[in-house]
């Protein structure tokens, strides 16, 4: 029988892991080009070293891990205890987890990192994450997932499609098991195909969003073949696993934009059904903030989600 996660868990798991141990992790990814890029807008094609830390339980392994997504932005202050939490529940359940930084190795420092990298490398990231992971000795290769919130959750989304890794890399690792904590759900994939791992995601009625748009796109995807979860949380705004209370905050929001197609033949994207043009639909305010009690229920199903799909 698997564990339950109780309030007596948690509080073990946080004092157990007060003096745990970390690693830093290097991949090697590289830029690719796309509408932003880093502060000086030069491409590079050559590679780029980038790092993250490693928690794994004690042993020798070969254990599963999950992958957490880099934020919107470097200055993630407001999901430090939910990433503690994280990964505190999930070694409890003898699973590891590693931090990606897509920033640092690209020298982008400071609070609005966001603008400066674009979708398509983050993507990358992923992809050269996996294969990184899969050849350490002491991770397991096939039970390795991803997860992340907001910018990081669509990176867990977009690779669970297998045009798009199929293209990266045809014979290479995939992902086991994806979470995605309130992602934009506004891309419609033509000709779509899951790499066949399942999928979760969570998100607030309230998000900026629109979780309608998430119910769209699950129905999709179920409809393609794809084994998908959907949680809409009632009262909850973006970001609600933050430790700050709902409030209007200035960032882009593209709720006013419709959705895009996603068409790997043609090899970009096409924005449709925008009730304004592109960029005049861009709304600069929203709603964030966190809610106690959704979080508490979205760390549970996070790591229940991952015990069910990642241990043997």
């Amino acid at each position: 029988m698997r564990k339950v996660l109780t309030a007596a868990l948690v509080a073990l798991s946080l004092s157990a892991c007060q003096t745990m141990k970390s690693e830093t992790f290097h991949y090697t990814s590289t830029n690719v080009p796309g509408n932003f890029w880093t502060h000086d807008r030069t491409p590079t094609s050559f590679p780029i070293t980038l790092s993250g830390k490693l928690y794994l339980p004690e042993g020798e392994g070969p254990f599963p891990v999950v992958v957490w997504g880099p934020p919107t932005t470097r200055n993630s202050d407001a999901l430090a205890q939910w990433r503690r939490d994280l990964r505190n529940n999930l070694i409890s359940e003898g699973i590891g987890i590693f931090f990606n930084d897509s920033y640092t190795g690209r020298g982008l420092h400071g609070k609005v990192t966001a603008k400066y990298l674009n979708s398509a490398s983050r993507y990358v990231d992923g992809v050269r994450i996996l294969n990184a992971l899969a050849k350490y000795p002491k991770i397991d290769p096939k039970r390795i997932g991803i997860s992340g919130a907001s910018y990081g959750a669509n990176i867990a989304m977009r690779l669970q499609w297998e045009g798009y890794m199929n293209q990266i890399q045809p014979d290479g690792f995939r992902y086991a098991a994806h979470v995605s904590i309130y992602p934009p759900c506004n891309a419609i994939i033509k000709n779509y195909k899951s790499t066949g791992a399942p999928m979760l995601i969570l998100i607030g009625e309230k998000d900026y969003n629109d979780a309608n748009r998430c119910k769209s796109r699950v129905a999709e995807l179920r409809e393609a073949g794809a084994q998908v979860d959907l949680v809409i949380y009632p009262n909850a705004y973006h970001c609600f696993i933050a430790s700050f209370p709902p409030r209007m905050v200035n960032t882009p929001v593209y709720r006013d934009c419709g959705t895009k197609v996603l068409d790997k033949a043609v090899g970009y994207s096409v924005r449709i059904n925008a009730k304004s043009g592109y960029p005049s639909c861009i709304r600069p305010q929203g709603m964030c903030g966190g809610n106690s009690s959704v979080t508490s229920d979205a760390l549970k199903r996070t790591v229940t989600f991952f015990a069910k799909h990642l241990q043997k």
